[in-house]
């Protein structure tokens, strides 16, 4: 709920994307039931809350016995970058922190191969 895929498609896209409700094109149509995962920053602060997440630090990180909500996102394409950084931002809001990791396709493989990440 805090990944505005709309806006980002019409800020940063143009519009040329369309919105799926899942990652894969035409399978929507296979499961008709699926929803979309709506932009909503409450929705995501409520999951949060009931994940134990209510206390921010003094930066506005959410905190949870004692340890800041923190996650690494590593990706190789730097075209990717525009969308992680609005991402970052909207994360940021919600007291989510988001570092970007920007790697060789090579190291991005192997890491991965390996389980070597926190979010690819």
């Amino acid at each position: 709920h805090l990944f505005d895929r709309k806006t980002m498609v019409e800020k940063i896209a143009y519009n040329e994307y369309e919105l799926l409700k899942s990652y894969f094109p035409g399978s929507d149509a296979e499961n008709p039931d699926s929803k979309m995962v709506e932009f909503d920053p409450r929705e995501a602060a409520k999951l949060l809350q009931e994940a134990g997440w209510s206390k921010r630090g003094s930066d506005g990180i959410l905190t949870k016995d004692g340890k800041r909500l923190s996650v690494t996102l590593s990706y190789s394409t730097q075209g990717l970058e525009k969308y992680f950084t609005s991402w970052k931002e909207s994360l940021k809001q919600a007291g989510v922190e988001l570092n970007l990791s920007l790697l060789t396709h090579e190291t991005q493989w192997s890491n991965t191969q390996e389980r070597k990440f926190e979010v690819v």
